[in-house]
């Protein structure tokens, strides 16, 4: 399939190509909206705000990473979202004070909601 995006002239409508070695051929028939395929990184309904209310309703509740980690898998998350959505919540930015906050030492290292 190939799509194009330009920003100095009209749209361009995407088209189905077939391979044959060595050149392209068109493919009218076929269409590429079939063939499209989702981007990485939709929107999967989960933001900072929502991670902090889903797993940490109340400030008294406190959880290590691997309880973290193992209520996110639980809840449909992978790791690597679960780590990138706590990193957000303990971060301090200009426009907000951090959701989480890290707890006891290196070794046992615990989160709970922030004050």
């Amino acid at each position: 399939m190939i799509d194009a995006a330009c920003r100095s002239w009209a749209p361009i409508e995407a088209a189905v190509v077939r391979f044959e070695y060595p050149r392209f051929y068109p493919e009218p028939m076929a269409d590429p909206k079939m063939l499209k395929k989702a981007r990485k990184g939709k929107d999967d309904g989960w933001d900072v705000d929502r991670f902090v209310n889903e797993f940490f309703p109340t400030p008294a509740i406190e959880l290590s990473h691997r309880d973290l980690e193992a209520s996110g898998i639980e809840a449909g998350l992978t790791k690597n979202r679960i780590r990138t959505l706590k990193e957000q919540a303990v971060a301090k930015t200009p426009r907000r004070r951090p959701l989480l906050e890290r707890v006891g030492d290196a070794r046992s290292t615990k989160y709970r909601r922030a004050s």
